[in-house]
């Protein structure tokens, strides 16, 4: 069973794939070249709207040997705005 830890006040915290998360996700995807099949894991944060992190699991054009993926996200859902933030190649589990 996963505990999370202490919450960060302004920093990150493990979060659950809500379906508000989720379409953050595929919105912000929209026109970019990664294609996720599963999401592993995200985190938040609250700003002047939320950022999350994505850990997900996926394919893309521009990166051909990596299949996990951190994603990042801003969402603000009062003013319609949904940014890709960025896409790293996540580091291989051990």
């Amino acid at each position: 069973m996963y505990m999370p830890g202490p919450m960060i006040v302004g920093g990150f915290s493990p979060a659950t794939v809500t379906p508000e998360a989720r379409a953050a996700l595929d919105r912000a995807l929209q026109g970019s070249d990664l294609t996720v099949t599963n999401v592993l894991s995200v985190r938040s944060q609250v700003v002047a709207g939320t950022n999350y992190e994505f850990e997900v699991e996926g394919s893309s054009a521009s990166h051909n040997d990596v299949t996990r993926f951190v994603v990042k996200v801003f969402n603000q859902p009062w003013t319609n705005t949904t940014q890709l933030t960025s896409v790293v190649a996540a580091p291989r589990p051990q």
